[in-house]
């Protein structure tokens, strides 16, 4: 345990007595660790800001402060409202839902899971089984009813297109303009 988690640990015992141990777990990780130092390069923070930024994330996971409040404070300390936000949603997306996904996975059910019915899958006899009835038994259709089929409708003169004639000049191909052209032309 190195001088900045025991002197968070003795401000904050209260706190840390009310948090899953595996956020506490999180907290001192080294995981922590990269992710306050990918803050610090993705956003060039300066040393001073890092330990800022470390700090308030630790407040922010033992719930001590709000994301206003901290937004308050580095606004106090100097930072412009810019990098104040990149910070607090970096925090957000990296440092809070990481401690509420490890919340949520450890978290206990109130459900009595003895009491599921377990599924158990048929043993290979029992498979052979099941086949061998169905392959023996044949399976039965219903009948079906067929609608009496329409008469077919006779072209009027007007839907009937022209004879061909054999001196009439075969039709251009309309070229669409979205394809290439054949090669050759």
């Amino acid at each position: 345990m190195d001088e900045e988690e025991t002197q968070v640990k003795t401000k904050y015992d209260d706190y840390l007595k009310e948090m899953p141990s595996e956020v506490q777990d999180f907290m001192w990780s080294d995981l922590y660790d990269i992710i306050i130092k990918a803050i610090q390069e993705t956003l060039s923070l300066t040393d001073e800001q890092t330990a800022w930024v470390k700090a308030s994330g630790y407040d922010l996971l033992m719930q001590v402060k709000s994301m206003n409040d901290v937004a308050k404070e580095f606004k106090d300390k100097g930072m412009n409202e810019e990098l104040i936000l990149k910070i607090l949603y970096l925090l957000d997306s990296e440092v809070l839902t990481r401690a509420e996904n490890i919340t949520e996975f450890f978290t206990e059910t109130d459900e009595d899971v003895s009491s599921n019915p377990v599924f158990q899958a048929p043993s290979p006899s029992e498979l052979l089984e099941r086949f061998k009835e169905g392959a023996v038994k044949p399976t039965v259709f219903a009948p079906t009813k067929h609608e009496p089929v329409v008469a077919p409708i006779e072209p009027t003169p007007a839907s009937v297109p022209p004879p061909l004639s054999t001196n009439t000049p075969a039709p251009q191909p309309i070229l669409d303009p979205y394809r290439e052209l054949p090669e050759g032309k």
